[in-house]
């Protein structure tokens, strides 16, 4: 509390005991003060000096009386005022940062710049820089503040007292750049906060928050409660309540406008109390459209003034929605602001306050969403309250806010929660599915598996009980563990009687799920589908580029498939290329397949422009081996293709574990006249996979061929590759020979496709 007296100027015995036991009075700490102080009451024809040297023995110690007060000191004061004044002789600095974020600098006067602290105190011509995404707060010792925003630089001028005996107006800082907020503290009598801007300008403000930006050459001051007064180049201009002006460096301020509307609100945005699960919540706002909106500015503090902010933003005009989301718990206040197209800063949109408040569903036994909580019925909602929180229970009257809210037994469907007098936010409460499956193992054996209970301390919170109907009567049976959620029940003393019913409830009597059971009867066992065949070989093998040796390995199973593949490389020192789309299928021991080929691209593009069709029979399957004949016919696509072909082969194949194994022989012969094919030829194809993972299977492959036309020719290479994946998957291969013709020494094939799972 502040000391009042009111001492008479008579230098008696009794005035300096009276001054005495005054001060001893004031040493309780006096709150929002930085020190201990008292009041004065102005006698008629007194003088600082006379206080001065009442109060603490010399005219010298003056100054101590303007620390608090706006007086002139080389004027009679006025009788009846009174004065906050120092309760003793202490020295202060000029401010003090009072909060900030990170990356504030400041610099002493003939320094250099330096990290600033959160309480740095700060005197006479010190600079104070806020860098990016920075904030400052500047605590004058006669309570006035000042607020930076990022890429602000001002200097802090002399106390009021120095600027006052010296007959200069009590400037505050100087804002060199950027942005600041000023702010006068609720003390007694007319006062003003003094800001220069650096050209020349200054601007009196009798508010409690006036924001003056300065970006290059030009400011605009916003007054939004008080008054201001804007002095440049000579000239000056009274701004009032909701009015801004502007100036450029050493030109007359514009006269006073009103300052862009505040946005409105719209609905969804963050109000009241909301849920934050694990400690961490979401803040959201939107609001309207503004005229001649360039930006809005959207603010989050921890404070109804806004001095402590945690989130300012500015975003363009087509924006008008925020969130900020990781928020700890917490009450935050929201305020959004728009800028229009000449720099001005508007008023704010009427504050909206919101706590959130730490939330979780015990065990993770469910989430919470906006407006929504979803948990197991068995489940218990941890809270943290803040004070003043209240709680609503399905439309009932409020009360204080419990830190935990058991769903078993409250089984709520809504709950409203809201601050003491503020509107109520409502979270409607979904609750997962639950059940239980009775199932007769054995003729005298039941079991109860539970369904849903992921998690639940089922011993303690479920209590699960089976009751079986006999007659009229209901007989309870013990339930013995078989699991984290399974029980199994003895029949053994139950009547041998078809229809049972049995019920499995829970500790509070509610029904879980039924069942009907035949006692005696044998349950039958369960079908297991047939173990799938693991397949041979690989789905997309290397195809050859070339008309003479395009035999593609095969096994003799068809796996169902369909993939694309593209071949490049060298024949004769020229470029090759081809593509081809494969299709198989098949029903029981019948397979079929579809091959479209098309040289189209290369040097010297292949002739083998043609669709295979061919169909395969599976005459031997055993754990050992499989053996499959195949017939197939190419009917050209292009013009200038090879004639139409058919071709005969056999194809054996085992598995051994990871490792299979596939071996073809066969050959081709052509079904009419034409050139670009050989005549007649044979073929022999030997490979193996290895599955190195479930996703992964490598192989090796060697072809041999014979070709007949005129002369004898015999071909073949040795073919490398992997295929990865399980339904869709990739093929990558490559091939070389020592031949430098039909087919080339080298080439590579990359496919895609799909296929039956294995």
């Amino acid at each position: 509390m502040i000391a009042s007296m009111r001492l008479t100027l008579r230098f008696s015995g009794f005035a300096v005991a009276s001054l005495l036991s005054a001060v001893a009075w004031a040493e309780d700490t006096t709150p929002g003060y930085p020190e201990k102080v008292l009041h004065w009451t102005v006698e008629p024809g007194e003088t600082c000096n006379d206080v001065a040297t009442a109060l603490y023995g010399s005219p010298k110690q003056r100054d101590l009386l303007l620390r608090y007060n706006a007086i002139d000191c080389n004027l009679a004061l006025p009788p009846g005022a009174t004065l906050v004044v120092p309760a003793k002789i202490t020295k202060l600095p000029t401010a003090r940062l009072r909060a900030m974020n990170p990356e504030v600098r400041a610099r002493p006067p003939g320094g250099s710049w330096q990290p600033a602290a959160a309480g740095m105190a700060l005197s006479d011509n010190e600079s104070v820089n806020t860098l990016e995404d920075a904030r400052a707060d500047i605590f004058f010792v006669d309570r006035t503040r000042v607020f930076l925003a990022e890429h602000t630089l001002v200097v802090i001028y002399g106390t009021a007292s120095k600027s006052r005996v010296a007959k200069m107006r009590p400037v505050r800082v100087e804002l060199e750049s950027g942005e600041v907020q000023a702010g006068l503290a609720a003390l007694r009598g007319e006062r003003t906060m003094e800001v220069a801007v650096k050209g020349g300008a200054q601007v009196s403000a009798k508010s409690r928050d006036s924001v003056i930006r300065k970006k290059k050459q030009r400011s605009t001051v916003s007054v939004f409660d008080g008054s201001a007064k804007v002095a440049s180049a000579g000239k000056s201009v009274s701004v009032p309540e909701k009015y801004g002006t502007s100036f450029e460096e050493k030109q007359a301020p514009t006269p006073p406008r009103p300052l862009p509307p505040a946005p409105a609100w719209q609905s969804g945005s963050s109000s009241g109390v909301v849920l934050a699960p694990g400690g961490q919540g979401k803040i959201f706002a939107a609001w309207g459209e503004v005229p001649k909106a360039v930006a809005y500015r959207v603010e989050v503090a921890r404070n109804a003034d806004f001095s402590d902010l945690v989130v300012r933003e500015e975003v363009p005009a087509k924006i008008h929605a925020f969130r900020a989301e990781k928020m700890p718990a917490g009450s935050y206040y929201l305020r959004v602001r728009a800028i229009d197209d000449e720099d001005f800063l508007g008023l704010a949109a009427k504050g909206r306050d919101v706590t959130l408040l730490s939330a979780s569903v015990a065990s993770q036994l469910g989430s919470i969403s906006p407006g929504k909580i979803q948990a197991n019925p068995y489940g218990v909602l941890e809270l943290e309250p803040a004070p003043g929180s209240e709680l609503s229970v399905d439309g009932g009257p409020f009360g204080p806010l419990p830190k935990r809210i058991d769903l078993l037994s409250t089984a709520p469907r809504d709950l409203e929660l809201r601050m003491r007098g503020g509107a109520a936010v409502k979270y409607q409460v979904e609750y997962s599915p639950v059940s239980a499956t009775v199932e007769q193992t054995g003729p005298s054996a039941v079991r109860v598996e539970l369904h849903g209970f992921e998690g639940v301390d089922v011993a303690r919170r479920v209590q699960p009980r089976l009751r079986v109907h006999v007659g009229d009567a209901i007989r309870e049976l013990a339930l013995s563990p078989a699991g984290s959620t399974s029980f199994v029940a003895s029949l053994d003393g139950l009547p041998q009687e078809p229809g049972l019913r049995f019920d499995v409830v829970d500790g509070r009597g509610r029904a879980l799920g039924s069942a009907t059971i035949d006692r005696g009867s044998e349950p039958e066992a369960p079908s297991t589908p047939p173990e799938r065949e693991p397949p041979l070989g690989i789905t997309a093998p290397p195809l050859v580029p070339s008309v003479a040796l395009s035999v593609r390995w095969w096994t003799p199973v068809a796996r169902r498939s369909g993939y694309f593949a593209a071949t490049a490389g060298t024949e004769g020192g020229e470029r090759r290329g081809q593509a081809h789309a494969v299709a198989m299928g098949g029903i029981g021991n019948i397979g079929v397949d579809a091959l479209l080929a098309s040289g189209g691209f290369g040097d010297a593009p292949s002739p083998d422009d043609a669709a295979w069709l061919g169909v395969r029979w599976r005459a031997l399957s055993s754990p050992h081996l499989s053996l499959a004949p195949a017939l197939r016919v190419a009917i050209p696509t292009g013009r200038d293709g090879a004639p139409a072909r058919s071709e005969l082969g056999l194809a054996l194949g085992a598995r051994h574990g990871r490792l299979t194994w596939v071996a073809n022989a066969g050959g081709r012969a052509q079904l009419e006249d034409g050139s670009g094919a050989p005549d007649g030829q044979g073929f022999a194809l030997l490979g193996a996979t290895f599955d190195e993972t479930s996703w992964l299977t490598t192989y090796a492959l060697l072809d041999g061929h014979v070709l007949f036309e005129g002369d004898t020719l015999g071909r073949g290479g040795l073919s490398l590759g992997a295929e990865a994946g399980g339904t869709w998957f990739v093929g990558l291969g490559a091939r070389v020979s020592p031949w430098d013709d039909l087919g080339g020494p080298f080439f590579g094939q990359l496919s895609l496709g799909v296929r039956e799972a294995r």
